[in-house]
């Protein structure tokens, strides 16, 4: 009786420091310490059967208690590393956890969609914190890639929910682009080699690209893809053509019509990122909508450095003028001329943003210069006007001081 009061005791004492996150701290490095003659500490302990009631079969989740056990224990493994994610990682059952978490990743949304988004947040906090133990973070990106891919396949409609870990999102596959975002917001490399080496990459970008598209999911968490490094080469291979092709087509979409500065900027990111890689250019000025690519750069010119830098990486190439000129010529020769002269003789930043702002503002110049030739008419009409009269005035004076003295 006295070591069920007592197992009691510890288990109430777990969720006490769970509500607490002042008080977790002390608790996971007291207790994950082995007493003497045991195998486990009682962290140790708990963390397994935690794991454990998380690996239940599916079919069991419709038993309402069931159900409710499973919800707690994704709670209790999820305050444990969203708070301390660095800690966790280095304790002994720590893959264990990641696990667990796992299992509440892939089965969550057939308890409530709270249990799934509660443990895709603390699988995140554990990718992106880099100070985390190497193998264990690796481990949680790889299985929360493989989780998120599979949400992307989830068809069912979306619902009115309320917010969980700052996601509202009504149904898995939209919820799976709220978290690639925040797990690709400020990549280091090793996430980014992790995620561009998971055997799911090209079927979760391909399932991205449609939830992005088709159903108004999150589209920054398709750029922040994009952006990645390592992913670009692979997207420039033929077998990958239509892919990079239609997430391009969708990020100038979007760069035009959805009049946000934020994906502006990140849009141009992509773009500039896929012009630096060898043969980048290329398939940029081959791609089916070159010339919406080529305005959105030209207009984003006028605040963002980045697509400067992508104009100039393009007028660089002789078919990137050709390209230019050929844009261009309807507008204003002259302009065009100037764009490639500046480019020939300099290659500075100040000068070609000087063209770009000369290329999109053409027609606003026309029409200044037009105004302007009026009032230079109206100028020069008024000042013979005066001088006719001031002519006529002094003739007249002159007139009658001949008649009076003469």
């Amino acid at each position: 009786m006295g070591n069920a009061n007592s197992s009691v005791s510890k288990w109430d004492n777990l969720f006490g420091a769970l509500t607490k996150p002042e008080d977790l701290r002390h608790y996971v490095v007291t207790n994950s310490l082995r007493q003497p003659g045991e195998k486990q500490s009682m962290l140790d302990v708990q963390v397994e059967l935690l794991v454990n009631t998380l690996q239940v079969d599916m079919g069991l989740l419709k038993i309402s208690e069931v159900a409710e056990s499973f919800d707690t224990a994704t709670f209790c493994l999820g305050q444990l590393v969203s708070h301390e994610p660095k800690l966790i990682s280095e304790l002994p059952f720590a893959r264990t956890v990641v696990a667990g978490l796992s299992s509440a990743l892939s089965k969550g949304w057939g308890v409530h969609h709270g249990v799934a988004k509660f443990a895709a947040n603390a699988l995140t906090i554990l990718c992106i914190c880099e100070e985390a133990e190497l193998s264990v973070r690796e481990l949680a990106i790889d299985e929360l890639v493989k989780g998120l891919a599979e949400w992307l396949k989830s068809e069912d409609d979306p619902e009115e929910l309320d917010e969980v870990c700052g996601c509202n999102c009504g149904c898995a596959a939209l919820s799976a682009t709220c978290w690639l975002e925040r797990l690709l917001a400020k990549p280091d490399g090793l996430l980014s080699r992790k995620v561009c080496e998971h055997p799911s990459l090209f079927y979760l970008s391909h399932n991205l690209l449609r939830v992005v598209s088709r159903r108004d999911g999150n589209p920054f968490s398709l750029t922040r893809l994009l952006c990645l490094p390592p992913l670009l080469p692979l997207l420039l291979d033929p077998r990958h053509a239509q892919l990079a092709s239609d997430a391009l087509a969708f990020v100038v979409f979007g760069i035009e019509q959805f009049e946000n500065p934020m994906f502006t900027e990140d849009g141009v990111q992509v773009t500039l990122a896929l012009l630096r890689q060898a043969g980048g250019a290329q398939a940029v000025l081959e791609h089916e909508a070159s010339i919406q690519i080529l305005e959105s750069l030209a207009t984003a010119s006028r605040y963002l450095p980045s697509a400067v830098a992508a104009l100039e990486i393009i007028a660089a190439s002789v078919p990137g003028r050709v390209c230019l000129q050929s844009l261009g010529a309807g507008l204003s020769a002259e302009a065009v001329r100037g764009i490639c002269y500046l480019h020939t003789h300099t290659h500075t930043h100040t000068h070609i943003y000087t063209c770009v702002y000369i290329y999109i503002y053409i027609y606003m110049c026309v029409c200044v210069y037009i105004y302007i030739y009026i009032y230079i008419y109206i100028y020069i009409y008024i000042y013979i006007y005066i001088y006719i009269y001031i002519y006529i005035y002094l003739f007249i004076c002159m007139y009658s001081y001949m008649y009076v003295y003469i």
